[in-house]
């Protein structure tokens, strides 16, 4: 299994017992040597190309097997692109790309939330 997807699962564990990651943050933060994390807001959202801008970076998703992106909505298990909306604020985990930042697992969180951008 990917060690990415591995840390991804251990975070969702995490989030299920009721803890979040800490308000302090508001900025990327490496996550175990394989990927990056941060919060953000989005901005706008390209169906067509399964792109969003979300705090000034361009992210893709992608729909191919064990690489897909994962969405979760709030006070949900599932969601997906179509679902989000400009405006949400979200906690993304990504790897970088020349050209895009690849999401591999985003979740929205409550509005009340602070986010840095």
């Amino acid at each position: 299994m990917n060690p990415m997807r591995v840390l991804m699962m251990s975070l969702m564990m995490v989030a299920q017992f009721g803890l979040s990651p800490p308000k302090s943050w508001a900025a990327e933060v490496q996550s175990a040597g394989q990927g990056f994390d941060t919060f953000g807001v989005i901005q706008t959202i390209f169906l067509e190309t399964r792109e969003a801008n979300i705090s000034g970076y361009r992210y893709r998703f992608t729909d191919i097997g064990d690489d897909a992106s994962e969405v979760q909505l709030l006070g949900s298990s599932a969601g997906s692109l179509e679902l989000l909306v400009p405006g949400m604020k979200v906690w993304v985990i990504f790897e970088e790309s020349s050209d895009a930042r690849q999401v591999i697992f985003l979740e929205q969180i409550p509005e009340s939330e602070e986010v840095a951008h």
